[in-house]
């Protein structure tokens, strides 16, 4: 990085470092995650119980979000049923050991997101916020269109 670097790369490598950053947090707890199937166990919590609605949130394929779920099937972290409502329908679920890890995964990130602002005063947090929300909106907007 040289002086000269624009805040514009400077936005972009930090994002880069912090993503990794997280990559690395996740993969030293007890039970290792990564970003995707972190986000599969917090998906699940919050009631998206099917493959297809999993895809749909993360803009991403149905076998590839598949593929993930199979593993944390094999880690015994997710279970797969057959609906009560719908039998032809499957259901994910967490189990007691997908929801230990997805507290443990919520928590480490949580830890990494307030170290961030640590060292920032109050109103540098406030300001820091704001444009935090403002990049996320617009980094959405960028791959998914205005209304995603």
């Amino acid at each position: 990085m040289s002086d000269a670097t624009s805040p514009g790369e400077l936005l972009l490598m930090g994002a880069s470092r912090l993503n990794r950053l997280q990559i690395e947090r996740l993969g030293e707890l007890r039970v290792p995650l990564t970003l995707r199937q972190y986000r599969i166990l917090q998906r699940i919590d919050e009631g998206y119980t099917s493959v297809s609605d999993l895809s749909r949130l993360a803009h991403r394929s149905v076998p590839t979000v598949s593929e993930s779920v199979d593993g944390l099937i094999k880690r015994g972290l997710v279970v797969r049923a057959g609906s009560p409502a719908d039998r032809r329908a499957v259901v994910l679920s967490l189990t007691p050991a997908g929801t230990k890890a997805r507290k443990a995964a919520e928590r480490c990130l949580a830890d990494l997101a307030a170290s961030v602002f640590d060292s920032l005063s109050a109103p540098k947090q406030k300001v820091l916020g704001e444009l935090a929300r403002k990049m996320y909106d617009v980094s959405g907007s960028a791959m998914w269109g205005p209304d995603a």
